[in-house]
């Protein structure tokens, strides 16, 4: 029952965004992929994917589907080396040797490129955060990267500040 998937199918299912390199659900396909959400999960390996027909795709390959109507037969690779960044002027077919050339910088949950903020896929927003003397400080939630950026920079010097005066005042 496992159908090959061709660029008419993942339209039905998947909208993409060239742009922005954002895919969405179209339909309600299970539990975790529902209709209006962004599509696909984060892998271990730093790459994005989704799974469709108990098929798992990367993201970056499924944007050569939908853009140009068949799936690449070579590697695809990110030409800023950001694994989640699948804007389709980022991407580019090469070679197996050209792509172990060129190492991938692998984003994850950790390092989305801003210090203390990383992505949480099950909560749809950006979470900021620091570390002091080994504890992991919560600071928020937030929409966007920035915004959780500069949360996390006035929360860091505020705590900082205060533990600053507390070591004074003793």
């Amino acid at each position: 029952m496992n159908q090959e998937l061709t660029q008419a199918k993942l339209k039905e299912i998947i909208d993409y965004n060239p742009v922005t390199g954002i895919f969405t659900n179209k339909i309600t396909r299970n539990n975790k992929a529902k209709q209006g959400n962004r599509a696909g999960s984060l892998r271990l390996d730093g790459y994005m994917a989704v799974v469709i027909n108990y098929k798992t795709y990367k993201l970056h390959h499924l944007a050569f589907l939908y853009m140009n109507g068949e799936l690449p037969n070579n590697d695809v690779r990110h030409k800023n080396r950001n694994t989640l960044d699948n804007s389709f002027n980022n991407l580019k077919i090469s070679s197996r040797s050209e792509s172990m050339r060129t190492p991938t910088k692998k984003m994850n949950r950790e390092s989305i490129g801003l210090k203390g903020v990383y992505y949480c896929p099950y909560g749809k927003c950006y979470r900021a955060y620091f570390r002091h003397n080994k504890n992991k400080i919560e600071v928020g939630r937030y929409s966007c990267p920035k915004e959780a950026h500069q949360a996390y920079l006035d929360a860091k010097s505020k705590y900082l500040q205060a533990q600053k005066l507390d070591g004074i005042g003793s």
